[in-house]
């Protein structure tokens, strides 16, 4: 099948768009993944140490000065605090986290109070953090810990803060967190919109480029070779007659002219010379 001049120009300009704009989205894609996880990430981890000290005050306003008597979690009062969810479901409740409060246990550190539910719906009291946590030994170390860490088999980015009396002694822990399920819900969000976006952009860079390669097929290309196939239809006819000074935009159609030019005198000469 014949193809005109017309159409394999636009063919080039379509061809030479999309090599030119697929790996740019793609790497722009990825690139803007990887930054938008790293911004999301830290986002949540700096909301998140916004949150254990918000907790913090939410303990001392529903509990006073809390200590371990015998054992047990008490607040200023005396009263234990297992099974006790005003300051966790507060914070729950206006930052959007999760959050608990551990007592020390032996060697280990027990849910008494959270906001956080099992899959039956309810609540994890009861429930131990585990030395394979993440969290266990910055916390054994009295140290505050801020990362990743799995909650009942799932994951969280998490802070975790030792709860220490006025001697100084580790009773217990506070923690906030948020489940990752909701940051990667958060990121493939913004990775949705900016491939949105860069299907709009590519559109409208893909239709300048088709706008400004048919309008230089038709105004250079084809007036050119229009004007060439004029001349050598004259030729074909033994008219050699034709105008020399046609002007070309086209270094490279001025040359080929010059050289029509040059047979045209050629042709003349040797008319001439047989004649």
């Amino acid at each position: 099948m014949k193809l005109s001049l017309r159409t394999y120009g636009v063919i080039l300009v379509i061809s030479v768009s999309l090599i030119a704009l697929i790996p740019i989205s793609l790497i722009a894609f990825k690139s803007q993944r990887n930054i938008t996880q790293k911004i999301t990430n830290e986002l949540y981890l700096n909301t998140l140490n916004g949150a254990i000290n918000v907790l913090k005050e939410y303990v001392k306003q529903e509990y006073g000065t809390i200590r371990l008597e015998s054992g047990v979690l008490v607040d200023s009062s005396g009263r234990i605090i297992r099974g006790r969810f005003e300051a966790v479901d507060k914070i729950s409740q206006h930052m959007n986290v999760v959050a608990t409060i551990f007592q020390k246990e032996g060697d280990d550190f027990l849910r008494v109070s959270t906001s956080i539910k099992k899959e039956d719906g309810s609540r994890a009291v009861g429930t131990f953090l585990g030395k394979d946590s993440a969290a266990y030994k910055p916390i054994v170390q009295k140290q505050r810990y801020i990362g990743e860490a799995k909650i009942l088999g799932a994951p969280y980015a998490t802070v975790y803060d030792p709860i220490l009396d006025q001697n100084g002694n580790l009773i217990g822990i506070l923690f906030v967190g948020v489940p990752k399920s909701i940051i990667d819900a958060s990121i493939s969000s913004s990775q949705k919109e900016f491939f949105k976006n860069i299907l709009i952009t590519a559109a409208a860079v893909f239709a300048f480029a088709f706008i400004v390669g048919f309008v230089f097929v038709n105004t250079v290309l084809i007036k050119a070779v229009k004007k060439f196939s004029a001349i050598l239809e004259k030729v074909k006819d033994g008219d050699l007659s034709f105008e020399t000074n046609e002007k070309f935009s086209s270094k490279e159609f001025a040359q080929l002219f010059e050289t029509v030019n040059g047979m045209k005198s050629g042709l003349i000469k040797l008319v001439s010379n047989i004649s």
